[in-house]
């Protein structure tokens, strides 16, 4: 009984931290910041920002060059240029 308790915990564990990289996956395509992720830092080019998630980063450009968009990066999957 506790076996099976354990697996039902594990597996919900495992689908809320994919439904947060996919939430966040999409709205970097969408070209928006993050929900789920944590902001690490600003740097100090104009206000870019840096999130980390589980297991993917994500970079939301503010520079004074131009540049403003949403770079998603992962093991998986990267949408954006670095």
């Amino acid at each position: 009984m506790i076996k099976k308790g354990v697996t039902i915990i594990i597996s919900l564990v495992m689908l809320l931290l994919i439904v947060m990289f996919f939430v966040d996956y999409r709205l970097a395509v969408h070209q928006k910041p993050p929900f789920f992720a944590i902001k690490t830092a600003i740097y100090k080019d104009g206000g870019t920002q840096e999130y980390i998630g589980f297991g993917y980063k994500i970079l939301d450009y503010n520079s004074l060059d131009g540049r403003d968009d949403v770079v998603f990066i992962s093991a998986i999957v990267c949408v954006g240029e670095k």
